[in-house]
């Protein structure tokens, strides 16, 4: 329901919006798998001023939103790599090539194509490269008759193989994207099996050709961790779909993400403005329905943004800049008066919730376990200040009282962030946490109160019951707990 007299967000127009869900007990299963501890979810979308984008600047913090529209797609080289091993035989095989047939006839006629299924070793359909995506070579590639084989899996052999077919065309006068497209359901047992080789091969052989790797893991036996690292290295991005989901539709919405690249080689720059920018500035690619978010911080005394956006499109260089001056919060006529630290502080909070995400996703990609040791200290320590629930912090819910120790049996835990959190005494169940090194109290509900920690060594436990519901509007009181949504909770993995 909507209201015109409730709260507005820190940032609005004429009107204030309130969303309110108050369904049944059989409503609410009906809705969700989980029931009553099911997510609330509202999407929403920011208009974009200009070709610049969208930039939230209050109190020194800025966070730019960039999503340009209206361009033509870029033609695409896209590789893909299909894992037909032993594990693959079955359901899995079967709805992999039914959406693999769909998304080749989606290929427009100035994309190009190739496929690598691999298994013990990569078998490559054509040898002379990307093939221009026509009808006729779409149907010649057969991908009905593609059939598992009972061996192992060589992943590194696969990808090099990828990437000199990409290198078979070499640099083109018109402007394309490469990309890299990895469907497995499992890990390397065959080759060169080591994680940190995988991943310095990969960045060989990709780095020169710009190449982004895009991967969707089947099950809970794929490597996920490896195909995140590789996938954050070149810019890409991985996701598992759970053993229980049917692949096809899985697999046709990953395409559709990738289908339509618009950007290459994106600058979101601020000359003389900036003390510390933690997001990356430069994006490999940019993809329609996508945004590219950077978080900073403004030098001391500094009163404007300046704002420089460049990329490469399908007919040539995009360029513009503007300056941004300060928010000022504003409530339209009607709408009750929020207190000023709260809207002011919202900038400040979503800087907090982007930099955290950027180094996560840079920990993915880092070199060695010092540099990675040191990005999870980053991330852990400005989580703490901010009083967010993240992969590297636990949540703790005591009773008036309690010292967070359990007061009755322990709780069921399941996979997620980070601790071990039980039910709150506004549900059944008992209330226990583990200890964390340092923690920070983040917030009362009633007599319910949460507090963030330094998260125990992984494997993390935690169920986090729905009155802590992920949201990164104005809080309810200082110090409100939020958590990252779960796709952003997913970039940590082991390793």
């Amino acid at each position: 329901t909507r209201s015109p007299h409730r709260g507005p967000p820190p940032r609005c127009g004429t009107h204030c919006a309130h969303i309110a869900f108050a369904p049944t007990p059989k409503e609410q299963a009906a809705f969700s798998a989980t029931g009553l501890a099911g997510d609330f979810v509202v999407e929403y979308d920011v208009a974009q001023r200009d070709a610049v984008g969208d930039v939230e600047l209050q109190d020194g913090y800025f966070v730019h939103f960039f999503a340009p529209s209206g361009l033509p797609p870029i033609p695409k080289d896209i590789i893909f790599l299909i894992d037909v091993s032993g594990s693959m035989a079955g359901t899995k095989i079967k709805q992999t090539k039914a959406a693999m047939q769909s998304i080749l006839r989606a290929l427009r006629p100035h994309d190009r194509f190739n496929l690598v299924a691999f298994a013990d070793a990569p078998h490559v359909w054509r040898e002379d490269g990307p093939i221009p995506a026509t009808t006729s070579q779409i149907r010649s590639a057969n991908i009905s008759k593609m059939s598992p084989n009972p061996t192992g899996t060589d992943l590194d052999c696969a990808l090099l193989a990828a990437a000199a077919l990409l290198r078979h065309h070499g640099v083109t006068k018109e402007p394309r994207v490469p990309l890299l497209l990895l469907l497995t359901d499992g890990e390397p047992t065959m080759g060169v099996t080591q994680a940190p080789r995988i991943l310095s091969n990969a960045r060989r052989v990709l780095t020169p050709l710009s190449a982004l790797l895009f991967a969707l893991a089947f099950g809970e036996d794929a490597d996920l961790a490896l195909l995140r690292r590789l996938a954050a290295a070149s810019g890409g991005m991985a996701r598992r779909v759970p053993e229980e989901d049917e692949v096809a539709p899985q697999l046709a919405e990953f395409f559709r993400e990738i289908e339509n690249p618009l950007l290459r080689h994106v600058e979101l720059s601020y000359p003389g403005a900036t003390a510390r920018l933690v997001a990356p500035r430069l994006f490999p690619g940019y993809f329609q329905g996508s945004e590219l978010v950077v978080a900073g911080r403004l030098e001391p005394g500094a009163e404007r943004l300046r704002v420089h956006v460049a990329g490469h499109g399908g007919t040539g260089e995009l360029r513009a800049a503007t300056e941004v001056p300060p928010d000022v919060p504003e409530v339209p006529p009607g709408c009750p008066q929020h207190p000023p630290e709260l809207l002011g502080g919202f900038v400040r909070r979503l800087w907090a919730h982007v930099t955290i995400r950027e180094l996560l996703r840079a920990r993915l990609s880092a070199e060695g376990t010092a540099a990675r040791q040191k990005l999870a200290a980053e991330a852990t320590q400005l989580a703490l200040r901010h009083h967010f629930v993240t992969p590297l912090t636990a949540l703790m819910v005591v009773t008036p009282g309690g010292d967070g120790g359990s007061t009755g049996p322990p709780p069921a835990a399941t996979p997620g962030l980070g601790g071990t959190v039980g039910t709150p005494r506004v549900t059944p169940g008992s209330v226990g946490t583990p200890k964390g090194p340092a923690t920070t109290t983040v917030g009362q509900f009633g007599d319910v109160s949460a507090t963030a920690s330094a998260a125990p060594p992984w494997p993390p436990q935690l169920w986090v019951p729905p009155i802590f519901g992920g949201t990164l509007s104005p809080p309810r009181g200082p110090g409100d707990a939020v958590l990252l949504q779960p796709a952003e909770a997913e970039l940590l993995a082991p390793g």
